[in-house]
Protein backbone atom coordinates (compact mmCIF):
# COMPACT_ATOMS: atom_id res chain seq x y z
CA UNK A 1 0.00 0.00 0.00
CA UNK A 2 1.48 3.57 -0.94
CA UNK A 3 0.71 6.75 1.09
CA UNK A 4 -1.69 9.10 -1.30
CA UNK A 5 -0.91 12.93 -1.94
CA UNK A 6 -3.55 14.07 0.24
CA UNK A 7 -1.81 11.97 2.95
CA UNK A 8 1.34 13.05 2.39
CA UNK A 9 0.36 16.81 2.08
CA UNK A 10 -1.24 16.31 6.17
CA UNK A 11 1.78 14.59 6.93
CA UNK A 12 3.74 17.52 5.29
CA UNK A 13 1.86 20.05 7.49
CA UNK A 14 2.67 18.33 10.94
CA UNK A 15 5.44 19.21 12.82
CA UNK A 16 7.27 18.21 16.41
CA UNK A 17 8.70 20.76 18.76
CA UNK A 18 10.33 20.99 22.51
CA UNK A 19 7.60 22.26 24.71
CA UNK A 20 9.53 24.88 26.05
CA UNK A 21 11.30 26.10 22.48
CA UNK A 22 8.13 28.01 21.97
CA UNK A 23 6.02 30.52 24.45
CA UNK A 24 2.79 29.97 22.99
CA UNK A 25 2.87 25.68 23.73
CA UNK A 26 2.89 26.88 27.27
CA UNK A 27 -0.81 28.69 26.85
CA UNK A 28 -1.57 25.38 24.58
CA UNK A 29 -1.21 23.15 27.74
CA UNK A 30 -3.37 24.87 29.88
CA UNK A 31 -6.34 24.07 27.62
CA UNK A 32 -5.07 20.13 27.53
CA UNK A 33 -7.55 18.02 28.63
CA UNK A 34 -7.63 14.18 29.02
CA UNK A 35 -10.63 12.73 30.49
CA UNK A 36 -9.91 9.67 30.98
CA UNK A 37 -6.36 9.99 33.02
CA UNK A 38 -6.28 13.69 34.13
CA UNK A 39 -3.05 13.04 35.49
CA UNK A 40 -1.43 13.06 32.52
CA UNK A 41 -2.77 16.45 31.15
CA UNK A 42 -2.12 17.43 35.23
CA UNK A 43 1.60 16.98 34.53
CA UNK A 44 1.44 19.33 30.83
CA UNK A 45 -0.35 21.93 32.68
CA UNK A 46 1.26 22.23 36.02
CA UNK A 47 5.15 20.43 35.52
CA UNK A 48 5.58 19.85 32.10
CA UNK A 49 6.92 23.39 30.84
CA UNK A 50 9.53 23.88 33.71
CA UNK A 51 10.77 20.90 33.79
CA UNK A 52 11.21 20.64 29.72
CA UNK A 53 13.06 24.44 30.07
CA UNK A 54 15.30 23.10 32.78
CA UNK A 55 16.17 19.62 31.31
CA UNK A 56 14.91 17.12 33.46
CA UNK A 57 12.45 15.99 30.90
CA UNK A 58 11.93 16.39 27.18
CA UNK A 59 8.16 17.23 26.23
CA UNK A 60 7.33 17.11 22.54
CA UNK A 61 4.34 18.46 20.95
CA UNK A 62 3.09 18.70 17.97
CA UNK A 63 0.48 21.16 15.83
Amino acid sequence: MRITEEQQKTLDSLRCERLSSNDNNLRSVDEFVNYRNDSIANVLRNEAYEEDEQGRVAYFGGM
